[in-house]
């Protein structure tokens, strides 16, 4: 956020639907991370709970960064590239 875009972010946020991290989730997180870094990979504790979290609620992840997400079951979907948000 850079100074001045305070307002329209906060109206972003309201706008989220947040969801709860369950034990399940918490527990899919850390098995995704085992998983990934047994292959080389090394995701962050963020990435894989996000990851979790859309596998479990079959939720379509909105990213460009397939690199932090390289799950097959996770349905990503591209950022639009008009990142503005209206009024």
């Amino acid at each position: 956020m850079q100074p001045g875009e305070e307002a329209i972010t906060a109206n972003w946020f309201e706008r989220l639907l947040y969801r709860d991290v369950t034990r399940e989730i918490a527990e899919r997180a850390g098995a995704i991370r085992y998983y990934w870094r047994t292959r080389g990979k090394t995701l962050s504790l963020a990435d894989a709970t996000i990851a979790a979290v859309a596998i479990h609620l079959s939720l379509i992840l909105l990213t460009d960064n397939g690199k932090h997400f390289p799950m097959p079951e996770i349905v990503r979907h591209p950022l639009p590239t008009d990142r503005t948000v209206p009024p």
